[in-house]
């Protein structure tokens, strides 16, 4: 059974996560996620954070009620997201791409294929840096498609 959501402190952890969007900027950015169990903690990725910006985040955290992890990572969210835009709404070759997306987790976009299409990886290897791409193959992948307007 899933624990239940404690929302006053889900609010005050969305203050720190703004708190966080705000210091490092759209330049520097990632993600975050607040995790209430089995410890409240407030996960941030950002590009080359500093002491002085973790200090003050995790006094934020801290008067939150939560602890604060921070990871330094090569991308920003803005610029995954860039790269994703570069191949939204292009077709990938052949048929072995099911889905593709932001992987915040690993701060790269991930592809999701039926099976190894070296088409496929050049292509997505010609448009968005060889760090910042996930291949994951799973062979009985249902395919996902997006709804347009």
């Amino acid at each position: 059974m899933a624990p239940d959501i404690d929302w006053e402190l889900q609010d005050s952890g969305l203050a720190v996560l703004n708190a966080a969007a705000s210091t490092f900027g759209e330049k520097r950015f990632a993600s975050g996620q607040i995790q209430q169990a089995p410890r409240p903690t407030i996960h941030l990725y950002a590009v080359d954070p500093t002491q002085s910006e973790v200090m003050a985040l995790d006094q934020a955290a801290e008067k939150a009620g939560y602890g604060l992890t921070v990871t330094s990572v090569r991308y920003s969210y803005a610029e995954l997201l860039a790269f994703y835009e570069q191949l939204a709404g292009t077709d990938l070759p052949g048929n072995a791409c099911t889905s593709y997306g932001l992987d915040v987790g690993t701060n790269a976009l991930r592809f999701t294929l039926t099976r190894l299409d070296m088409d496929v990886v050049s292509y997505v290897l010609g448009h968005v840096p060889a760090d910042a791409v996930r291949i994951t193959i799973e062979p009985r992948a249902p395919r996902a498609f997006a709804m347009g307007r």
